[in-house]
């Protein structure tokens, strides 16, 4: 085995391909461990079923569609490696194939649902006064507490406090208004 194909398991992917691996499954690792964790029902056994998805996902990435849904990709490659493990843990579980493939379609629904939602919140984020789009970043991107807001801002702790819940109720009716002229279309 030549020194490329030993550090590029995928071996003819080039050094981009790589760095476009890794950013597709950073931004994504979450949400196919998430659809992982719904099908295994334990974090050890989850871990250990990304790994073993992660590794394939590499091998096989010179199959991936760039412009593809990546965590849909990542999802059946998952998919096939919970019942891998689950044919080599059998005492684990106690329900056969067929529930897995029921609560394998349930679980890619709900990611795909999120990932809808999730997409209108970046988009209706866009949307918000910059004071406004500070403090959702400050409260959930930064981790910053009430507290610490109110302090920053010269604010009090409820002030702050009913500006995100305000904030969460303009979030909330243009997400719907985004999904519902979605769903007319």
């Amino acid at each position: 085995m030549t020194r490329d194909k030993q550090h590029n398991p995928a071996g003819s992917i080039p050094q981009e391909g790589m760095a476009e691996f890794v950013r597709l499954l950073t931004a994504n690792q979450s949400q196919i461990y998430a659809y992982i964790m719904s099908l295994v029902g334990n974090c050890a056994d989850a871990d250990d079923v990304l790994q073993e998805t992660t590794a394939m996902m590499w091998e096989k990435f010179g199959e991936f569609k760039p412009g593809t849904d990546f965590i849909s990709w990542g999802g059946a490659i998952a998919y096939y490696k919970v019942r891998e493990f689950r044919r080599n843990h059998r005492e684990k579980f106690h329900f056969d194939d067929e529930v897995l493939d029921i609560l394998s379609r349930d679980a890619r629904n709900e990611l795909r649902d999120a990932n809808t939602y999730l997409s209108k919140l970046h988009d209706c984020m866009k949307k918000l006064k910059a004071s406004d789009y500070q403090l959702v970043r400050l409260r959930y991107y930064s981790g910053a507490s009430i507290h610490e807001i109110s302090r920053r801002f010269n604010k009090t702790a409820r002030t702050v406090y009913y500006q995100i819940a305000k904030i969460h109720g303009l979030l909330m009716r243009c997400i719907e208004r985004s999904v519902s002229s979605e769903d007319r279309v």
